[in-house]
């Protein structure tokens, strides 16, 4: 298949125009307790639109080691993707606050790790990109110093390269 086909098969579920915040959390385990307070955050959202997904991470993706890619600790076997989709620009502000609760409530559940994927705004800044790359995040930056040292590359989930002696800031 194409790249762009492939690219495509979730427009349907994400059309134009409507907003999107999203965020993750990776978990140990499903409990009871916790897919209770899932429920209950999901049932409260303020936008039908809305959804927690939960996503397997087990298999032949949890046997590769944490320092052979990018993607950092994948010890984790659930990764909760917290998503608020919504229609009416009006509603921003409570539908971002619901994922923003919901990540914060299923924290406690969690040992830490995201996926950068789905990273809010990306208003957690370096946090957010320790929490994702983990161990990976200093060869991450020296390979960003080596192939990128004037951050050309920066509208993702930047890591930034070490400035050079002398430079200025590194946009």
């Amino acid at each position: 298949m194409p790249y762009t086909e492939a690219q495509a098969l979730l427009d349907e579920d994400y059309p134009d125009g409507w907003r999107y915040y999203w965020n993750s959390i990776n978990v140990p385990e499903l409990s009871d307790e916790l897919i209770e307070r899932l429920a209950e955050h999901a049932a409260a959202a303020p936008s039908p639109h809305s959804t927690v997904d939960v996503w397997y991470q087990g298999g032949a993706m949890a046997r590769v080691g944490e320092e052979e890619t990018a993607f950092a600790d994948r010890s984790e076997p659930y990764l909760l993707g917290i998503e608020a989709n919504w229609e009416d620009e009006g509603s921003s502000q409570e539908n971002v606050a619901c994922v923003r609760e919901v990540f914060a409530d299923a924290r406690s559940f969690s040992g830490g790790g995201v996926y950068l994927n789905f990273p809010g705004f990306l208003e957690d800044g370096e946090q957010l990109l320790h929490e994702g790359y983990g161990k990976n995040y200093e060869r991450l930056v020296e390979v960003k110093t080596k192939y990128d040292p004037t951050n050309l590359f920066r509208l993702n989930a930047n890591i930034a390269p070490r400035p050079r002696a002398g430079s200025g800031p590194r946009g």
